[in-house]
């Protein structure tokens, strides 16, 4: 291992991720423009590298949470349509403005913020609303939408989106669901008598996205697990295999070797002693963590793939090092490779041993890890 290269290391397939942008353009129709969400590190799998990518494959807008992200991206060149998620303080209101950012309102008492911060730079703001239809989360309920858009008009600013979030758009038969979506659609309905609704449209996740594209009037979906390889629920699964079509993840994650011996019956491995030997065993340790994302939960549970085979984790997952069984690879010896996400072990193999969502553990993994673009 050279001074240059980190300890692992992050691969991400442009070709699954262009797959991926097809099938979802191909599941809610051309008329439909698609928001690639890159929060959070772009779901752990790096944003500047993902973005690039998306964006050389044609996606129509981004979203993230932090103002930060969106400002670096355009300091990149990227000029796209860019939507923050959160809600945004005062000072960054004319920060928002200034580089053409999307952003919510969330409380009518921002409007007069935002009015000041226009004269001030002489630009357009770009406010999208929120409406609170079961997500318990951000927005205004329907009833407070009317006056919040005309409060809006009196201030001069153009709401340009109104927007929803479903709770449970993975689930194919979700009483719940088809609430909200009658909901926000009673709503839109409502403001076009009006001559209220804004130009932008957009509710469905990834889930929503792929099990109902067609039922809505969103002009705009925002993805972001499927973007990145991953069925957000069984059903998505049965769905897309239905229509012989899958999701094809985009990050594997490896490292190598770097102490390979054997060690005797009896012997414990790791802290506390949690896995005794039973037999001779022979033992490689990598270089991975739960410094670097690799949950601790994996600890005499998981495993990783050396030269195609499942090599068990024994004992506990330390700081910045992990054992492993070698006995179904005799061979394998220090410098090779180490797979820890990747074939033969998928995120959602790990959530599973884990009791959590695969999105969790990819946005854990450590951002300085070194990811590259193949």
């Amino acid at each position: 291992m050279s001074g240059d290269v980190d300890h692992s290391w992050i691969t991400l397939s442009s070709e699954a991720l262009g797959k991926n942008v097809e099938l979802i353009r191909e599941r809610v129709g051309e008329d439909k423009m698609i928001c690639a969400c890159v929060k959070a590190n772009a779901y752990g799998h790096g944003l500047r590298e993902i973005v690039h990518q998306l964006v050389a494959f044609g996606i129509d807008w981004l979203s993230v949470f932090e103002v930060s992200d969106a400002v670096l991206l355009r300091e990149q060149g990227i000029d796209v349509p860019i939507l923050i998620l959160s809600p945004v303080s005062e000072e960054q209101i004319g920060l928002c403005i200034k580089h053409e950012l999307r952003f919510l309102v969330v409380e009518e008492s921002q409007f007069e913020q935002i009015s000041s911060a226009q004269d001030e730079l002489g630009l357009p703001a770009y406010v999208h609303i929120p409406v609170e239809t079961g997500m318990g989360r951000l927005g205004f309920f329907p009833s407070q939408v009317e006056d919040v858009l005309v409060a809006a008009q009196q201030q001069g600013i153009v709401v340009e989106g109104l927007m929803q979030h479903y709770a449970t758009g993975d689930e194919k038969d979700s009483e719940y669901f088809r609430t909200q979506q009658m909901v926000f659609e009673c709503l839109l309905d409502s403001l076009d008598q009006m001559g209220l609704t804004p130009e932008i449209i957009h509710a469905e996740n990834s889930g929503a996205s792929l099990i109902h594209p067609t039922i809505s009037r969103s002009n705009l979906v925002r993805v972001g697990a499927a973007l990145y390889g991953f069925e957000p629920s069984n059903e998505v699964t049965e769905i897309l295999e239905r229509n012989s079509q899958s999701l094809t993840p985009v990050l594997e994650w490896k490292s190598q070797l770097v102490s390979v011996k054997n060690l005797p019956p009896g012997m414990g491995v790791s802290y506390g002693a949690t896995k005794v030997l039973e037999h001779e065993t022979r033992v490689g340790v990598v270089p991975v963590g739960y410094y670097d994302g690799y949950d601790r939960g994996l600890s005499n549970t998981g495993w990783m793939m050396v030269s195609g085979k499942r090599c068990p984790i024994l004992g506990r997952v330390c700081m910045n090092m992990t054992m492993i069984d070698l006995s179904e690879v005799p061979e394998a010896s220090i410098g090779d490779e180490v797979t820890i996400i990747g074939e033969g072990i998928r995120l959602e193999q790990m959530a599973e041993l884990l009791d959590t969502i695969p999105y969790e553990i990819c946005t854990r993994i450590r951002e300085s890890i070194h990811r590259k673009i193949v």
